[in-house]
């Protein structure tokens, strides 16, 4: 489906789809331990209300003609459209054209429409105001008029008559009287373009406020006339609404902000239910092939969409490197993409917005270079990318499949403070309020993470260090309420490989934990004596996620889990170190198969320098002073 930053406001009580009523129970089968009830008589029904098709681009009837679909797959009663169906302020010969164009959509409706007139509707050049009013109604129908349908009465009144200062206010404000009068409806709806009892028309107004006042029947006043939808306010027994637009203004200015959507009325005894809902939100199955599924299902999980290379950051501002944005596409079909670069406020890029489409097993590299602004002591910048594919479907519309990619920031000179000798040792010390973050990238079918901890046994979860999230990914946890642990985890393309202590460690000591994964099995190992294993074999699964140093990711990428204690020495390894006993290094040094290498003898401008020789230098993250470097012998 088409994707749109679709603006969901319930407008009355949420819950169109259920009704609330139930009656005898069901005739069961099987057990009485719980009786179902089923549903009570309901002589309700659901009618639709489109909101402004114009002014906005030739597309907006694009727009209406799928709201049309989505109206025909819901059954409604009826629909009432709001006014401004099509783009006057234009010769007859042009304007019957877009008569005839705007008809052609709302006639494939399988249920009556009755239009509410707004001023574009009747901006005719080069005729009179009378002879436009007359060609309206002959390509449209009356410009006020009502009707009852069940329990409710509906009116739609001109908003052009009412602000003519002549006879023909008082004739339609007298029609109207008379025609509420008339009707022994239990429920009211008026309809009209502009939503006239706001601003400068309110005056204008207040005889139709009072001739509905006098009716002292539940009213709604619905109008479109505004790029969102708003309600509710108030006046006596008369709540008034407005509904978002269905096409218009579909420009860059305005964009999917004008909220495109339907509005759905469930009349019932009582108040009414009215919600907004998106124009393309229901499809017959038909329209979606397994085909389509299956190719949407790749890009969702075959990481179509990645960052390579980084940005950095120094202590003054100027150059900050560059990277690639890699689109892949693993589809059958070609796919368009949008591509948005994120950045706290100083940042400057080469290309922030970037669109285009990607051909059928393409490879599209996009090239983006940055201005840093000086680094803020203590601050991670926070540069993401943020792309969005659209499949097209067999069926018409598009699906939008969203990554959201984290840049990897490196500060300069970090590399030169990673390699020197510290004057005593260094350890990072973490309160609970905060951990290290790391971009890692990498994803090792056989690996090694290790690291020096000391911590306390907690009542909660408390991580080492973590990149699992959703069974994907791997972790070293520290603590967790009713297990035994330590425990050491990898998600695999065949389950979770999980390898837990039997007992658990001294606390509040210092201990070496390793986890390794061989592509067979996960094995813990503490203080060089293996500890726990896992049989689980399969190939490592990984996500996007960052790698926490005293944290787990949540599915956002932000950190839980927190650890209270000392870390040191955390190393990420692409090979298995070990496989029996050994004696742990009390400092570990890079070779060719170290991924990261934090020493956390120092930190450098609020990183934590990579000994690696990558340049994945760690962020702290979380609350102020809850991350720190302290001296301490292990």
């Amino acid at each position: 489906m088409m994707p749109r930053s679709i603006l969901l406001l319930v407008l009355g009580l949420v819950g169109f789809f259920v009704g609330s009523g139930l009656g005898e129970p069901v005739d069961a089968f099987d057990g009485r331990e719980r009786t179902l009830a089923a549903p009570d008589a309901d002589d309700g029904f659901v009618f639709a209300v489109v909101g402004d098709c114009v002014p906005g681009k030739e597309s907006g009837l694009g727009v209406l003609r799928r709201a049309v679909e989505t109206l025909n797959l819901l059954d409604v009663r009826f629909v009432v459209t709001t006014g401004n169906m099509l783009q006057g302020d234009t010769d007859a010969a042009k304007w019957k054209d877009r008569v005839g164009a705007y008809r052609s959509v709302m006639n494939s409706l399988n249920r009556p429409w009755y239009p509410t007139p707004g001023p574009l509707d009747t901006a005719v050049r080069g005729v009179s105001r009378d002879e436009a009013r007359t060609m309206y109604r002959s390509a449209f129908g009356p410009m006020s008029y009502s009707f009852d349908s069940g329990w409710a009465h509906v009116v739609v009144l001109s908003g052009e008559l009412l602000s003519d200062r002549g006879g023909e206010r008082e004739r339609l404000l007298s029609w109207l009287a008379a025609d509420l009068r008339g009707s022994d409806a239990e429920q009211v709806f008026v309809f009209i373009h502009d939503p006239m009892w706001r601003g400068d028309s309110a005056p204008l107004w207040e005889g139709v406020q009072q001739t509905l006042s006098a009716k002292l029947k539940p009213t709604r006043v619905i109008s479109g006339g505004t790029l969102y939808a708003q309600g509710s306010e108030q006046t006596d027994n008369v709540k008034y609404y407005s509904v978002s637009t269905t096409g218009a203004y579909g420009s860059e200015t305005h964009g999917y902000a004008s909220s495109d959507s339907i509005a759905l009325v469930r009349v019932r005894h009582g108040d009414p239910q009215i919600s907004i809902v998106p124009f393309d939100m229901a499809s017959s199955i038909d329209l979606f092939p397994a085909s389509d599924a299956a190719a949407v299902r790749s890009l969702a999980e075959t990481g179509w969409a990645s960052v390579e290379g980084f940005v950095q950051a120094g202590a003054e501002a100027g150059d900050g490197a560059g990277f690639e944005i890699a689109l892949e596409n693993p589809t059958p079909v070609r796919i368009g993409f949008d591509a948005e670069v994120l950045a706290p406020d100083g940042w400057v890029f080469n290309e922030q917005r970037i669109s285009g489409t990607v051909e059928p097993g393409q490879t599209r590299r996009l090239a983006v270079r940055a201005e840093a602004p000086a680094l803020v002591q203590g601050e991670r910048p926070d540069v993401r990318v943020v792309v969005t594919g659209r499949y097209p479907l067999a069926g018409g519309g598009e699906q939008a499949v969203i990554r959201r990619l984290d840049v990897p920031v490196r500060p300069r000179g970090a590399e030169e403070r990673a390699a020197a000798t510290p004057d005593a040792n260094g350890v990072l010390s973490l309160s609970g309020r905060g951990a290290v973050r790391v971009e890692l990238g990498d994803r090792p079918w056989r690996f090694t993470t290790e690291c020096w901890v000391k911590g306390d046994q907690l009542s909660g979860t408390s991580t080492v260090l973590s990149r699992f999230r959703d069974d994907k990914g791997f972790g070293l946890t520290w603590s967790k309420p009713g297990g035994v642990l330590p425990y050491g985890i990898v998600g695999t393309d065949r389950g979770l490989a999980w390898a837990s202590l039997d007992t658990p460690p001294a606390w509040g000591e210092w201990h070496h934990v390793a986890l390794t994964y061989d592509g067979k099995r996960a094995v813990v190992y503490l203080d060089g004596v293996e500890a726990a294993r896992s049989e689980t074999a399969g190939s490592a699964a990984y996500s996007d996620l960052p790698l926490y140093i005293g944290a787990e990711p949540n599915e956002r990428g932000d950190p839980i889990g927190l650890f209270v204690g000392e870390i040191d020495e955390v190393r990420v390894s692409s090979v298995v170190r070990y496989t029996g006993s050994f004696t742990p290094e009390k400092v570990f040094g890079p070779d060719e198969s170290t991924l990261l290498l934090l020493h956390f003898d120092t930190d450098y401008l609020g990183a934590h320098p990579d000994d690696s020789g990558r340049g994945r230098h760690g962020w702290s993250v979380g609350s102020k002073g809850a991350v720190q470097v302290v001296r301490e012998q292990r």
